[in-house]
């Protein structure tokens, strides 16, 4: 009996010091989580001032030195044009070239910095980057608004667009995907962005998704993998609805 008391007894105190330790661990877990998120949410917040950095450097920097050059040529064409010069058309050839790179770098600047995402909301800059992608990479990509939905906040319309950004970038590079189809609706407890593509699978441990893991943290959004009746893939990527959406 006396054995027995003892084995009982030091089983107690190792599963005390257990539980203690399972404690401290979960604190140290949740130190780190909390850390972790941290440092996430400065890169992202890094990345972005990145972004806005050259988005702003192509627009008012090269944009305007392209104006210049457009100017210039258009005055040239003019000239030679009075004086019936053969080389005019020759000029008026490279005023379509530098308007057709002007519009190109317009359309890189605003998929680097939405400036009116905070102004006329979500879908308009979605379709915008939709449009960009049609005339730069030549591909079928189309948006589809279903219902009446609410507007987002700025912050998170801006990280749901960089998902969508990335998500189709790793499609087109990576999945030799050449038409996108984008579904934005809403159910009663979330905002939700369907995204489809026609290449192969995703790979989810490339690290464009453990950024976009780390975007949809910062937004308290989730996402979900599965085919369509077609054998497509898609992904949808939810937020909480911007009315029951918790306060930062």
């Amino acid at each position: 009996m006396i054995a027995i008391t003892l084995i009982a007894g030091k089983l107690h105190n190792n599963l005390h010091a257990i539980k203690v330790a399972n404690l401290k661990l979960d604190e140290l877990v949740a130190v780190r989580n909390a850390e972790l998120n941290a440092l996430a949410s400065k890169l992202i917040e890094n990345s972005e001032q990145t972004r806005v950095a050259l988005g702003q450097e192509l627009h008012d920097g090269i944009g305007q030195h392209l104006t210049g050059i457009q100017l210039f040529c258009s005055a040239l064409a003019e000239r030679l044009h009075e004086e019936q010069n053969p080389n005019a058309s020759l000029a008026d050839s490279l005023i379509d070239r530098v308007g057709a790179t002007h519009n190109q770098i317009r359309r890189i600047a605003r998929m680097l910095f939405p400036v009116q995402i905070e102004r006329v909301g979500f879908i308009p800059v979605l379709n915008e980057l939709t449009s960009c992608f049609q005339d730069m990479e030549h591909i079928a990509f189309s948006v589809r608004e279903q219902g009446h939905l609410p507007e987002l906040p700025g912050k998170t319309a801006l990280q749901l667009y960089r998902i969508c950004q990335e998500t189709a970038i790793y499609a087109l590079d990576h999945l030799n995907a050449n038409r996108i189809d984008v579904r934005v609706f809403e159910t009663p407890q979330a905002y939700n962005l369907e995204f489809e593509h026609n290449g192969s699978q995703l790979d989810e441990q490339h690290n464009t998704f453990q950024l976009t893991e780390y975007r949809l943290q910062q937004i308290s959004g989730t996402s979900e993998k599965w085919h369509s009746r077609h054998g497509l893939e898609k992904i949808v990527y939810a937020i909480p609805c911007p009315e029951t959406e918790p306060q930062a």
